[in-house]
């Protein structure tokens, strides 16, 4: 339509002023009609990307997070809040009971018992349960080239009972992590702290104890989707499962050995911070 107008205009005015713009003829416009290219026609798609939530709370497998389970044994704590990045899941940690004693007390807590489809992905069907370790489990879901970030914990709140008394310089002892992800596309996560120890800070300096555990590499592009860091991994030979024996409570014998009889409370904050 446009050149048809065009020419239509060139044309009047080469009748009033005589020779001075040549006419565009109506074969040269022909002429540039293509039948192959009227044989396709294209059509566009069009998305809006905004920057996603973390927060599922869908029960996952920690040794396969791939692998969706009917639900989530009590003692996973959910994050209520959401975001770009999050702190997932947690777990509560189960030391069962002590004896005061005058020889330092540790304790193991007890694994996660999940119930796993017999036949994977039937989540209505026949389960079994299995020993799982306690894991911390995080997302990052940032939009764009947002790369990197730490994950860290902290007894930030020492073993206390509910007539107040602490267990003073008492520690918790993690081992034999082992970080998992639902997307083996991703770049892995190669600088992770398997082993380690919390221990409350003194008055004054909160955070100051806290202890890196997971480094995600921005310049290695690290870090994104959904990671399940558990302590211990299950095995059918009873001696080579690790569950049981990966997250220990230890009490140093001066504590455990004028230890006030009470049910003791810790706090631990597992925080996942941005890279700059």
């Amino acid at each position: 339509m446009k050149k048809t107008t065009f020419a239509s205009w060139a044309l009047l005015a080469a009748l009033t002023v005589g020779t001075a713009m040549p006419a565009v003829s109506f074969a040269e416009e022909a002429a540039e009609n293509n039948p192959e290219l009227a044989k396709q026609l294209n059509s566009t798609g069009t998305v809006e990307v905004t920057e996603g939530q973390s927060g599922d709370k869908t029960p996952l497998d920690p040794e396969d997070p791939s692998t969706e389970v009917p639900k989530d044994p009590e003692v996973v704590d959910n994050n209520p809040n959401t975001g770009a990045m999050s702190i997932e899941k947690t777990t509560s940690l189960n030391f069962g009971k002590i004896a005061t004693s005058a020889n330092k007390v540790v304790q193991y807590a007890v694994p996660v018992i999940f119930d796993i489809p017999v036949i994977p992905g039937e989540l209505d069907g026949e389960t079994k349960k299995e020993n799982r370790g306690n894991f911390v489990q995080w997302t990052d879901v940032r939009a764009g080239a947002n790369y990197g970030y730490t994950i860290t914990a902290e007894l930030s709140s020492q073993f206390t009972g509910k007539g107040g008394t602490k267990l003073n310089a008492a520690q918790i002892n993690y081992s034999n992590g082992e970080v998992r992800t639902t997307d083996a596309d991703q770049p892995q996560l190669d600088q992770m702290n398997t082993a380690f120890s919390l221990m409350e800070a003194e008055e004054g300096k909160a955070g100051e104890n806290a202890v890196t555990v997971v480094t995600a590499d921005k310049t290695k592009q690290q870090g994104k989707g959904r990671f399940i860091m558990a302590f211990g991994k299950s095995d059918a030979d009873k001696d080579k499962d690790t569950t049981g024996k990966s997250v220990q409570l230890e009490i140093p014998s001066k504590t455990a050995s004028s230890m006030a009889a009470d049910t003791y409370t810790a706090k631990v904050t597992w925080k996942i911070v941005a890279a700059p």
